[in-house]
């Protein structure tokens, strides 16, 4: 006789399965909270020279940016042949991102399909449009991180290369992601998707989100630079594939909620020990950068609920 407590059984429970996301997310706001404990007393103990117009300018960008984050998935679901109001896609695309803080990795998803079915999208078209949002999210993010190859000085070539082999297939043959996805529509009984993707499309959505992620650079340098005013404007393009990086990083390390403590730990390692950023400083503009998305998150859909 098998014990009930086999991981088969225990991944088969729905309740089981709740109480591991749980658990992975409690455990990671632990040990992010005792990483910033670690790191107050230098942080507190630095000579801070702060720059309050670069603060201003960094909250100003934050607020453009809103836009700028929901315009890859609105364009995403024209192709797939339906259209949103834009101030809809605005609200739907929010209200969604908050339910990343939610235990589990599905909720976001689930009420991005559940928003969006009641202004008519059907449950698939959203799906395919999510799973295309993140694809061209991942791509878009390898070409900006590549920036950070600049400032390497044994710079790993193959990296460079991958980057380009993959936006090389992905022009090549546009259809490729929807092969994908039909293929995983398929596997679970449901019908495919007719859409396709031209060569043209690829070019303009990958455009639109590569422009999301050199905005969020964008403003991470100005936020690391508010702290740290002696941080040259020639550094902005290696900032900006840096944070990118660190993002990717992130988000590639599926067990951890947000890339909580990943991200955050690749942006110290990589400012410290490319750039020369002191660690009290590399530390903050780690934290104020995680908690500035939070802000225009939460911004954003307050915003939204009267659109």
């Amino acid at each position: 006789m098998k014990p009930s407590w086999q991981g088969a059984g225990i991944l088969s429970s729905p309740a089981a399965r709740r109480t591991i996301q749980v658990a992975i997310v409690a455990l990671t706001v632990i040990f992010f909270g005792l990483a910033v404990y670690s790191q107050l007393p230098k942080i507190l103990s630095y000579h801070w020279v702060v720059d309050p117009a670069l603060l201003v300018l960094a909250f100003f960008l934050l607020l453009l940016r809103g836009p700028t984050v929901t315009y890859g998935w609105w364009s995403t679901l024209k192709l797939l042949g339906h259209r949103l109001p834009f101030s809809k896609a605005i609200r739907i695309s929010y209200h969604s991102a908050l339910a990343r803080y939610l235990p589990g990795q599905v909720w976001y998803a689930v009420s991005r399909v559940y928003l969006a079915e009641k202004e008519g999208v059907p449950r698939v078209v959203t799906l395919v449009s999510v799973g295309l949002e993140t694809a061209f999210l991942v791509i878009g993010a390898g070409l900006v991180a590549s920036l950070s190859l600049l400032v390497w000085k044994d710079a790993p070539i193959w990296l460079g290369l991958v980057v380009v082999a993959l936006f090389g297939v992905l022009i090549a043959h546009p259809d490729l992601l929807f092969n994908i996805l039909n293929w995983g529509l398929r596997s679970i009984g449901r019908n495919p998707i007719e859409a396709r993707l031209t060569r043209g499309d690829v070019l303009r959505l990958l455009w639109q989100f590569s422009l999301n992620w050199l905005h969020y650079a964008v403003m991470s340098f100005v936020l690391t630079a508010a702290l740290y005013p002696s941080l040259p404007w020639s550094d902005l393009p290696a900032v900006t594939g840096l944070f990118t990086a660190a993002w990717l990083v992130g988000f590639l390390a599926i067990l951890v909620p947000q890339g909580l403590i990943v991200r955050e730990g690749m942006v110290v390692f990589f400012l410290t020990s490319l750039l020369g950023v002191p660690t009290p400083v590399a530390a903050a503009a780690a934290l104020l950068s995680r908690l500035w998305t939070i802000l225009g998150e939460g911004i954003w859909a307050a915003v939204s609920t009267r659109f």
